[in-house]
């Protein structure tokens, strides 16, 4: 994680589940003051005091991967700044310009219980439309299975009656 910023203080606030070992860095510009330290995140409040204010800052948080399971958890990051000029130009305006407008989010269909009532009909409506057609099948083959055998008999009576 990277934060680049002005201020005088720096409080980063961990959850109550994190428990992960991290590198912690603060690099000062233009002066190029480097702090390195490596902080288990379970203490709760990462402070860090007397940051010069008028040096843009750069926090990295670098996680440090354990034998055990852990994780890294950030609550919040709060910076206190000395003058709000000064940053003006380093933190995002608190509102949208102008020109911009917020996103705009449809919801998408989700399932209802009308739908998954459409869904039981349709497979039902299959299930019975499949043994229908089977049945038909079996139907017209049976009528046909009976045509043959009565024509095979009609025909085989008739050649008995020639030779008589």
């Amino acid at each position: 994680m990277f934060l680049t910023f002005r201020a005088s203080s720096l409080y980063l606030r961990t959850s109550p589940q994190s428990n992960a070992t991290v590198n912690f860095t603060l690099t000062a510009e233009p002066s190029d003051t480097t702090i390195t330290t490596t902080v288990n995140s379970s203490i709760g409040v990462i402070m860090v005091i007397d940051i010069p204010a008028n040096q843009t800052t750069t926090l990295g948080v670098t996680f440090i991967p354990g034998t055990s399971p852990s994780r890294f958890d950030v609550e919040s990051v709060t910076l206190v700044v000395a003058n709000a000029s000064a940053t003006s130009s380093y933190l995002p305006a608190p509102s949208l310009p102008s020109s911009s407008s917020p996103p705009v989010f449809t919801p998408s269909a989700t399932s209802s219980p009308a739908s998954n009532s459409s869904k039981k009909l349709t497979i039902v409506g299959a299930t019975l439309g499949s043994i229908l057609g089977v049945f038909i099948i079996l139907v017209v083959g049976l009528v046909a299975a009976l045509y043959r055998k009565r024509r095979q008999a009609t025909k085989g009576s008739t050649s008995q009656m020639s030779l008589w």
